[in-house]
């Protein structure tokens, strides 16, 4: 709970005379907040003891007593209102001025249940929160620059947004609105329809100021437009006014605030994606905008770009939340009201018919406060419980299911949940310790290693399409992310965002994972597979797929294996060369094309030494050091330097003279990679975003140096990116990385030349998935970072569909 108060100290140039001044709490509206209420939360009435002069020149500490004397609170945050010419500032509770005059201070007070987060907001995929300490933050999506830090590159982890004190934030569709201490408005994000206020439509990706106003109370971002209270209690709004959804009487939008009306009674408003209401001083509700739902609640479905009362004129309402076309509100004896479109059953009326007048929802007179969200609704009980109904396809409801339900339902038993917030598919809430907990769609971007859990066991790992494969040092094998095809080898094909163990075995040795489907060594020399086999690249000598590991043949001689689209390549102990699966592109490399689902010997020659398999192209290095290539070579990605015609080869053809040695090889979905004997690294094929290093952005049909560097020690190729380890352990990265930031290097933006991740020296291990990558450091972390896809990641997936601590965010 938030009370702010306003009181005036009088600067002089002489000494003052401390005197005690009273004043009673007056509540700061807001869509996400609700009511004031009883049971857990601390009602805070009255601050006293705040001195009313001060000495110009002269620091003055600002110490204020709350009432009731009972009241634990965590914090009296203070701020300048209006300086006037005294030219003031604030330190902590320090009030710093340079000349006379009277200046304006804000005790802004929060009580002790949040002594961490006390706001938060949801937009259609971004987040702001405000700590106790009046710094904002943001994460989440950020193209139209909706996260504020100035740049549009998408954030995982929270951004603190400038170095000022803020009141209160709220997430609009792509922008975001918020005030300062002083009372001064601020937006940034996307501004195509003027939905800043700034008197323009310039879309900024950090906070501009709207107008020089410094008396803005409350503030509530719409889709494409904005609605404001001053502190006169005056209604303003600005943006897209297609629907009439500022509610002044007409259809005109603008980029600068308009007054809706001459009234002064306004007490809190919240927006939708074309329609408001809003709560004046005497409880009544009023309502704007369309209407084709019943949103508006005045009983028909007709629009209006005035605002019409909702329910009935002796009703008297304390909190409104707006969602995409339904309304719901508490009135003031604690029942809950919803109308509006019920799709999902987001009216919580035990139907999905739509209403255009308010129905109770059951008959419980305990609702404390209530977040609609898009098709489907969230609110918490004074007894901090926490309720959901609605649309649930991503989890949003946080029930630990993905289905919709049309009565509320309690989400856990947890009874300390101060303050929730839905979005578009995802809700955000926080708990009385201040901890931040979310539901639903994440589809997020990681685009810096991050972490994953906290063992230090890890020793082998490898990234597939939308799913990773890993082995602990006892020897037991995990996998997730994507199961469509079975490829995490569990026994089912449910998709999973954390590691899970596949089977109890603990002599796995080495894995590869490729598309759909997986293959692994056990340390008695045996090979297994699982995942898709539609082209038969299990190799079992059948076209089935399966969930389970399942043995290849019965030899106990197998070295090492590669996985590729839809066939597999591996070595035996005696250095003979295998393949299985589609052959269509002569990617096994025997002289045909001829597709096989069992594992057929490449040629009768006992030499070679390692293999990679990518997407219908094969590398392959022999005993003696010499690199071959075979496959598809539309883009040159043999390397025999063809002029790129997009003829295949079916038999492998050296690549290069001789004389040259080769060490590592890794083949992607159409460009190779490979390291000499002498550290230098080379590349060759498709080069659209950079991939191959060589700063051109051109393709090229035979090895072409990677720099001058001659310390590369392990490379990785993914699906259009490039992961490389050096001798000092420093790990690199290039290629494309645009909206999937699978570089690691905190942007996304294409690299067209190696860039080094981070300064660390201790990376052991990297695989470069198709649209994340993985990697593995000396002390057996594990680490993911870019696309998360179906939990690729392993840190949280796609769907959470219970809530989930965000004990990784240290903000």
């Amino acid at each position: 709970m938030k009370t702010r108060q306003k009181f005036v100290v009088t600067v002089f140039a002489a000494i003052f005379i401390l005197s005690a001044v009273s004043m009673s709490a007056v509540e700061e509206g807001n869509e996400e907040r609700g009511p004031l209420a009883s049971g857990p939360f601390v009602s805070v009435t009255g601050i006293s003891g705040v001195p009313n002069t001060a000495i110009a020149g002269t620091p003055l500490t600002l110490i204020g007593t709350v009432s009731p004397s009972d009241a634990t609170i965590k914090a009296i945050s203070w701020s300048v209102k209006d300086a006037g010419t005294t030219g003031a500032s604030i330190s902590g509770n320090v009030l710093n001025t340079t000349g006379t005059g009277t200046v304006t201070v804000t005790a802004t007070i929060y009580d002790s249940i949040l002594n961490e987060t006390k706001m938060i907001s949801s937009g259609s995929g971004h987040t702001v929160a405000i700590r106790a300490d009046g710094t904002l933050w943001a994460w989440g999506f950020n193209l139209s620059g909706q996260i504020g830090d100035g740049t549009n590159l998408d954030r995982n982890l929270p951004v603190n947004i400038g170095t000022d004190t803020w009141l209160e934030a709220s997430a609009g569709l792509t922008h975001t609105v918020a005030i300062r201490a002083d009372g001064t408005l601020w937006a940034w994000g996307n501004n195509d329809n003027g939905q800043f206020g700034n008197g323009n439509n310039t879309s900024s990706n950090s906070p501009v100021q709207v107008g020089t106003a410094t008396d803005w109370s409350s503030v509530s971002a719409g889709a494409n437009h904005t609605m404001a209270i001053k502190d006169d209690g005056s209604l303003w709004a600005w943006g897209n006014n297609s629907q009439g959804q500022f509610g002044n009487g007409n259809n005109t939008s603008s980029n600068s605030p308009v007054q809706v009306g001459t009234a002064t009674d306004w007490s809190s408003v919240s927006t939708g994606q074309s329609h408001t209401l809003a709560i004046k001083d005497d409880g009544s509700l009023w309502a704007w905008g369309s209407n084709g739902s019943g949103q508006l609640g005045n009983g028909n479905n007709t629009s209006s770009n005035s605002p019409v009362q909702a329910g009935s004129s002796t009703d008297e309402w304390i909190a409104v939340s707006v969602g995409e076309s339904h309304t719901v509100a508490i009135k003031n004896d604690g029942s809950l009201w919803t109308w509006g479109n019920n799709q999902f059953g987001q009216l919580g009326n035990g139907t999905v018919g739509n209403s255009n007048a308010p129905v109770p929802i059951g008959t419980d007179t305990d609702w404390h406060l209530v977040s609609a969200g898009s098709g489907y609704t969230t609110a918490i009980k004074d007894d901090g419980t926490l309720w959901t109904w609605g649309n649930n396809q991503f989890g949003q409801l946080g029930n630990g299911t993905t289905g919709n339900t049309n009565t509320p339902g309690q989400v856990g038993t947890d009874t300390d949940w101060y303050i929730v917030s839905a979005g578009s598919g995802y809700t955000t809430a926080i708990k009385d310790d201040g901890s931040i907990w979310w539901c639903g769609d994440n589809s997020v971007v990681y685009l810096a290693p991050l972490q994953v859990g906290i063992d230090t066991d890890w020793s082998f790992i490898s990234a597939g399409n939308d799913y990773t494969v890993a082995i602990r040092k006892d020897g037991t094998l995990w996998a997730w992310g994507n199961n469509g095809s079975g490829q995490l080898g569990n026994g089912n094909n449910t998709s999973t965002n954390h590691p899970i163990q596949v089977g109890t075995d603990t002599d796995w040795d080495m894995v590869s994972a490729s598309q759909t489907h997986t293959l692994a060594i056990k340390k008695d020399g045996t090979l297994w597979a699982w995942g898709a086999n539609n082209d038969g690249q299990l190799g079992n000598g059948n076209n089935t797929s399966t969930n389970s590991p399942i043995q290849v043949g019965t030899d106990t001689d197998w070295s090492s294996v590669s996985a590729g689209y839809r066939y597999s390549m591996a070595i035996k102990k005696n250095d003979t060369l295998w393949a299985w699966g589609n052959n269509s592109s002569g990617q096994f490399g025997k002289g045909d094309k001829i597709s096989t689902n069992s594992p057929t010997q490449v040629g009768i020659s006992a030499d070679w030494s390692s293999v990679s398999a990518g997407e219908s192209h094969t590398l392959a290095i022999k005993k003696d050091g010499r690199l071959l290539a075979t496959g598809h070579n539309f883009f040159g990605q043999v390397g025999n330097g063809n002029d790129g015609s997009g003829a295949d080869i079916d038999i492998f053809v050296q690549i290069g003279p001789s004389a040259d040695k080769w060490v590592a090889v890794s083949a992607g979905e159409s460009h190779s990679l490979a390291i000499r004997d002498d550290g230098t690294l080379w590349a060759w094929g498709s080069n659209q975003y950079g991939q191959l290093g060589d700063g051109s952005g051109s393709h090229q049909n035979a090895p072409t140096q990677v720099g001058t560097d001659t310390d590369w020690n392990m490379v990785s190729a993914g699906r259009n990116h490039s992961m490389a380890i050096k001798d000092d352990e420093s790990l690199w990265a290039w290629g494309h990385n645009y909206s999937r930031g699978r570089l690691g290097d905190g942007t996304n933006d294409n690299r067209y030349t190696p860039v080094q991740i981070g300064t660390d020296t201790d990376w052991k291990i990297v695989s470069a998935g198709y649209e994340h990558t993985v990697a593995i450091k000396d002390d057996g972390t594990r680490w993911s970072w870019g696309f998360y896809g179906s939990g690729a990641l392993g840190t949280a997936s796609y769907v959470m569909t219970g809530p989930f601590l965000s004990n990784y965010m240290d903000f």
